[in-house]
């Protein structure tokens, strides 16, 4: 049976007790151009996130914001006690004196410039609309950012604990700002080093400069009015969709807008040029099942296989990425045979930049503490960051290649558990395959560049692009001119 490996936006990661364990208002009020809840900051609760929101645009659009995203949420209006609800939009000035957030599981918050939104709703998680040019809202410009907070656990005294980030995996629209201070946990800037313009121009040539439509709804440019003029496109541009998120012009291919990874994988499966297998090693911890307890371990030969194959009784096709070695749950029992097959339909130049395959596993159904999802991440990773097959020198790993390097070098998780520093992210994508520009994903390595947003589903993987929240943590959002 396949099954889908877990793709929470950007993968925001959850701090507990300081272990990493993964990852009001109405439409009709008026906004001024510039709204600050920083002035209450000073006697912001000291239980919870309190989240401010600023606004530093001066074109006087309107500015709306939306709580979103499937999981709990308690949250007040602080001053009134008004309770947040989800999928409604408030005027900026409505939440001028900040909202105190007890919990939010899998949190969306949504900006949206000059109208509300209005496709949030609980029968699609509250997600907006942003690529179906059929549907509303399509043409507002909006943009969000991620926000997971849980509430204190009487059971171990660790009291509120969580995490925000910026993302534009699916999207970009506009620039955002989160600044963090108080609380238990170092503060975090999160911001955009370049103006919107440049942004979508430099994104907006990956794609081909192609323009969603009603016609044609496989480009990556959305237009409409409030918009950013850039040269190469004849309206005003209000956000450009990520490569793992576009539709493909060939659903059963694979095929987008944005350059093909395909030569990419035919290089790893040593069909073009011919050549051997292009293996990699997948090694390390999946964390401690149990805390305080034995790191859950790891260590598997990645290949793209050529060629039909058996494992264990079990007939594999050609052009699946097969991940095989041993897995240790942790349980006592050691190193156990295991098996990851993820199919070639999910190998394509869209399943590739999605980097959400589904995978079956060799016994079937063992998945404990979610090790697989956290395997082909790995892998698909390593894809998206040029690092699979990299012949270019492996820092971590001094005499070896990147590619010949095992997983746990560029991601700084050994099977031991003990400290160990990532990959540089300066050492991917372009670094990674110097001669090879179509061997990662191009619109994450731009954005790494310029932002600290998510560009993928595993920035992560090299790179903390995340503020730690905590009770008494102070998070104040700008929305930043373009």
């Amino acid at each position: 049976m396949e099954r889908r490996a877990f793709l929470g936006t950007s993968l925001l990661t959850l701090f507990a007790g300081g272990i990493l364990t993964a990852c009001g208002g109405n439409d009709s009020d008026s906004n001024n151009s510039t709204q600050s809840g920083t002035s209450s900051i000073e006697s912001a609760p000291t239980t919870g996130v309190t989240l401010y929101f600023q606004n530093q645009r001066t074109d006087g659009y309107a500015v709306y914001i939306a709580f979103g995203g499937a999981g709990t949420l308690a949250a007040t209006i602080v001053g009134t006690g008004e309770s947040i609800v989800k999928g409604k939009p408030y005027a900026l000035a409505a939440l001028v004196s900040g909202v105190n957030v007890t919990q939010y599981d899998s949190g969306r918050i949504f900006v949206s410039l000059e109208n509300s939104l209005t496709t949030p709703t609980e029968a699609n998680g509250f997600a907006p609309n942003f690529d179906n040019p059929n549907l509303d809202d399509f043409g507002t410009r909006w943009d969000k950012f991620e926000i997971t907070i849980a509430p204190p656990d009487g059971n171990t005294g660790v009291g509120t604990s969580g995490g925000a980030n910026l993302t534009s995996q699916d999207f970009f629209g506009i620039r955002l700002d989160i600044v963090t201070s108080g609380g238990s946990l170092a503060p975090a800037h999160l911001t955009w080093r370049a103006d919107a313009a440049k942004v979508f121009q430099d994104l907006g040539a990956l794609s081909g400069f192609k323009v969603i439509t009603k016609q044609d709804a496989t480009g990556a440019i959305a237009t409409a009015p409030h918009g950013v003029t850039v040269p190469s496109v004849s309206d005003p541009v209000i956000r450009v969709v990520s490569p793992g998120s576009v539709s493909p012009i060939d659903p059963s291919a694979g095929t987008t807008c944005y350059p093909s990874v395909q030569d990419y994988i035919a290089y790893l499966s040593g069909t073009n040029p011919p050549g051997p297998l292009i293996a990699t090693t997948i090694q390390g911890n999946n964390g401690q099942p149990t805390n305080g307890g034995a790191f859950q371990t790891y260590d598997l030969t990645a290949t793209i296989i050529n060629a039909p194959t058996t494992i264990r009784g079990v007939a594999i096709d050609a052009g699946s990425l097969v991940l095989d070695g041993t897995m240790d749950a942790a349980t006592g029992a050691g190193p156990q045979a295991y098996t990851v097959v993820v199919p070639a339909s999910n190998l394509t130049d869209y399943g590739v930049y999605l980097a959400n395959p589904g995978f079956s596993m060799i016994p079937a159904n063992t998945n404990p503490n979610q090790v697989v999802e956290h395997i082909v991440a790995d892998y698909f990773a390593a894809l998206n960051f040029g690092i699979a097959g990299s012949t270019e020198a492996n820092p971590n790993d001094p005499g070896s290649t990147l590619g010949n390097s095992p997983s746990w070098t560029w991601y700084g998780n050994p099977p031991s558990g003990a400290a160990q520093s990532k990959l540089p992210i300066a050492d991917a994508f372009s670094a990674a395959q110097p001669s090879n520009s179509h061997r990662y994903n191009p619109y994450a390595s731009y954005l790494a560049g310029v932002t600290d947003s998510y560009g993928f589903a595993y920035n992560d993987r090299l790179e903390a692009p995340l503020a730690s929240l905590s009770d008494g943590t102070t998070l104040t959002l700008t929305i930043m001119p373009d």
